[in-house]
């Protein structure tokens, strides 16, 4: 794990406060990167984000990488239904899957996402199904 660095003319798209569901019991605050190359989902750490991590989580950004998608790599964005709320799946052409919550701005976040694929690569196809997205 390491703090985001980029690499040649890599830029970034949009910056935010997003929270990883690692597993039904674990769940992780941090700071979603999305750049002209990739998605990196960097946690927040230390006593402070422990005890009041849903507080600070507009304050503070996550510094340590957890993972990062290549955006190459995505083959799909899936909502699903997770309480309240909906998480959103990412699912890479290796078989992963990451679950993600936005904090705020879900459209602006999912949009941005097709435009910088679709920028990274100007011969893929999008499809959008209800809450399926598929990178063709």
């Amino acid at each position: 794990m390491s703090t985001i660095s980029f690499t040649g003319n890599e830029q970034t798209y949009m910056e935010g406060s997003i929270t990883f569901l690692k597993s039904n019991m674990s769940v992780i605050q941090g700071t979603g990167n999305l750049t002209s190359n990739r998605f990196v989902f960097c946690k927040r750490s230390g006593l402070g984000n422990a005890l009041l991590g849903p507080i600070l989580m507009h304050f503070t950004k996550g510094k340590t990488i957890l993972f990062e998608i290549e955006l190459s790599d995505i083959s799909s964005i899936g909502a699903v239904k997770h309480g309240l709320t909906k998480k959103y799946v990412f699912k890479t052409k290796r078989d992963e899957s990451y679950a993600i919550q936005f904090a705020t701005k879900k459209d602006n976040w999912l949009n941005s996402i097709k435009e910088a694929v679709k920028r990274n690569n100007p011969n893929i196809e999008i499809k959008s199904i209800g809450d399926l997205i598929e990178f063709l």
